[in-house]
């Protein structure tokens, strides 16, 4: 895979995305990689060891958001060894009213890209099927969204780990994208993750199916 590019758009961004997250899964298959890349928990890139740089440096040098991308090589690896399908974008098909996308740019673009589900959707979901509770699930939401770049970073480990034992994982793409925007828009991504976490746990309490 090549360094990380400037993206010119979010379709680029978030193709961009969806491929490093292939490209880790593909290197977690191997236990000793997953195991170094693990050790990145919680931790800046300086503060990374040159086992991690190894396998990241060359895919990230350039981009912005270096760090976004070192948390979640740590997140993926702490998944656990990937299956025989894992890798491959799981995002949905081009969206129907994208006349001008190219066959794979729909489900990069706003309409589809927002229906995958966010960190806040995911937690919705933990609450309705893994038995978390609302009321320390929502807490811990808030505290995420509060807190500053470093300690999101550091805190977001802990808590995905809490989901992955619940048997479910998180739109790592998208996550990424979340994440890469924090730093500098941290009350739109705060207001995403809400709004999905309350809009899933509604529509529960509609379909209970």
């Amino acid at each position: 895979m090549t360094p990380t590019p400037t993206y010119t758009s979010a379709v680029e961004r978030r193709r961009g995305y969806s491929a490093y997250i292939a490209h880790v899964t593909d290197l977690c298959r191997d236990h000793g990689i997953r195991h170094q890349l693990s050790l990145g928990r919680g931790r800046p890139v300086d503060d990374c060891d040159g086992a991690i740089h190894r396998h990241l440096s060359r895919l990230t040098r350039t981009s912005p958001a270096r760090r976004a991308h070192y948390t979640l090589a740590c997140l993926v690896a702490l998944a656990g060894r990937p299956g025989p399908d894992a890798g491959t974008d799981a995002g949905p098909g081009p969206d129907a009213d994208s006349k001008e996308a190219t066959p794979d740019e729909g489900t990069y673009l706003n309409p589809a890209w927002y229906r995958r589900p966010n960190f806040g959707a995911l937690l919705a979901t933990a609450v309705r099927c893994a038995g978390f509770t609302p009321g320390r699930t929502e807490e811990a939401l808030d505290v995420i969204t509060r807190v500053s770049t470093d300690q999101a970073h550091r805190r977001l480990p802990a808590l995905t780990e809490r989901i992955l034992r619940a048997g479910l994982t998180p739109d790592w793409p998208v996550l990424l994208d979340d994440l890469a925007q924090y730093e500098h828009q941290p009350g739109r991504v705060r207001t995403r993750w809400f709004d999905a976490y309350y809009a899933t746990l509604d529509h529960a309490a509609k379909d209970p199916s």
